[in-house]
């Protein structure tokens, strides 16, 4: 595969899961703020009780673990990437780097956020099996969040320097003296 089609399709899928990452952290938003209403109410013994907050914390699980299941595609898509690309001196192949590293980028910040808003939510989930199960979450979280921490960045701007930097002994054509 070309260097550019594969630059393309690895931005592609960091874009794909950034936004399933980002639907994950509106829906466990939204699981909070019920969660710390419910909560209140407890406190303030008042009669509040979510009946959709189990099955709706189920549904957040599952996306989160077919969320793990696709992201296993990740490293090796990376590593290909770091294998085949090398010196171009087109000036599209060094702004498709780019774009991938700041995608890259936006990815293990929301996958941050994705992290700490599972935390806060295993904080405010009120009842014990429920906050089991967000614990659950939170600790498959953090495992795909220790693993992504720094490597895809890492390796973005290792391909964008090889796209860039000339190997020893490569003649770079320049404006003529």
């Amino acid at each position: 595969m070309e260097q550019d089609r594969l630059l393309k399709l690895t931005e592609e899928r960091f874009m794909e899961f950034s936004d399933k990452v980002q639907s994950m952290v509106s829906h466990a938003e939204d699981l909070l703020f019920r969660a710390q209403r419910w909560s209140n109410a407890i406190k303030n013994h008042t009669g509040h009780k979510d009946t959709l907050f189990a099955d709706d914390t189920q549904l957040l699980r599952r996306h989160v673990r077919s969320f793990i299941q696709d992201a296993s595609a990740l490293p090796g898509l990376i590593e290909w990437l770091d294998r085949e690309c090398h010196y171009d001196a087109d000036s599209r192949a060094l702004d498709k780097a780019r774009s991938l590293l700041k995608v890259t980028s936006q990815f293990e910040k929301d996958l941050a956020g994705l992290n700490e808003q599972l935390r806060h939510l295993h904080h405010f989930t009120p009842e014990t099996d429920l906050k089991v199960e967000v614990w659950y979450m939170v600790q498959d979280v953090e495992v795909l969040h220790d693993k992504c921490k720094g490597y895809p960045f890492f390796v973005s701007s290792r391909v964008m320097s090889r796209i860039s930097t000339p190997e020893k002994g490569t003649q770079v054509s320049g404006p003529a003296a």
